[in-house]
């Protein structure tokens, strides 16, 4: 069994809060969101501060951050850690730097120096990378880099935690932990909290109404005319689904299943 890179014991960030226990292999990758104020930043500064008692870590955990110094630059930060040329070229064109390889990073717009900050990270030696909303300053085309670059270091046996508001990020990488009034109240994948978000609606294509209707009461939520049919709403989506083409004689042309989104399912636990 593989030996987790960092442990959460029971971690509480306040005194009345829920607490989470998680461990964080190699190649693992959480996002962590929640609302203005929801803990997400005190969060991340106790599970990288490295003085939290019920954080146990087995490699350096680092927060990435843009490096200073006149004479740094894109550049000199991909190609000083490795020194390896094509390495560092596909990493400057991934993040949108290859123009502005040469500028110092005082000179660096947002996005850019944000994109520098996840370079310096992936180019240095730790195991843990934090990243507090760094992927959110991103231009789209660099987002798609910066995504690409962190499934490559996973690959390496490198975890990620990465504060994020794009939905698009939390689905990336495959597991999220939702953060509100300052406790975790989700840790788990994605696939999961969709399911936890609630029913699932289905729009059903039927001459027959009513029949159907009387049909599925017992089995949903709630059942309303639509377009060409009826807007069903139910735990259980998939069975309801089947249930409805194998029993509605006929009636039933088709059944359409709509998820919570990744958006609607962080919304309603947040």
């Amino acid at each position: 069994m593989t030996e987790p890179l960092l442990a959460l014991d029971g971690l509480r960030l306040s005194p009345e809060g829920r607490q989470l226990s998680l461990e964080l292999a190699p190649g693992d990758a959480y996002a962590v969101v929640g609302r203005r104020g929801a803990g997400v930043h005190a969060f991340l500064e106790a599970v990288a501060d490295g003085r939290h008692g019920s954080v146990v870590t087995a490699a350096k955990v680092t927060v990435a951050r843009p490096p200073t110094g006149r004479r740094t630059t894109p550049q000199s930060i991909a190609v000083g850690a490795r020194g390896e040329n094509d390495e560092a070229a596909t990493q400057l064109l991934a993040l949108g730097l290859w123009d502005e390889r040469q500028t110092p990073t005082g000179q660096l717009g947002p996005s850019a120096a944000h994109a520098l900050a996840l370079l310096a990270a992936v180019n240095g030696d730790a195991h843990v990378l934090v990243l507090d909303h760094t992927l959110d300053a991103l231009d789209p085309w660099a987002l798609d880099g910066a995504l690409g670059i962190i499934a490559a270091e996973r690959g390496r046996g490198r975890a990620f935690l990465v504060a994020t508001v794009r939905p698009s990020v939390v689905e990336a990488l495959g597991a999220v932990i939702v953060m509100a009034a300052g406790s975790p109240v989700f840790a788990g994948s994605v696939e999961d909290l969709v399911r936890s978000a609630g029913p699932v609606e289905l729009v059903v294509e039927t001459d027959e109404a009513e029949a159907v209707r009387q049909m599925v009461e017992p089995f949903c939520l709630e059942a309303r005319p639509a377009k060409g049919g009826l807007l069903l709403r139910a735990e259980n989506g998939q069975a309801l689904a089947a249930r409805l083409l194998m029993e509605g004689y006929g009636s039933v042309k088709t059944v359409v299943l709509r998820a919570p989104t990744v958006a609607e399912a962080l919304a309603r636990l947040g």
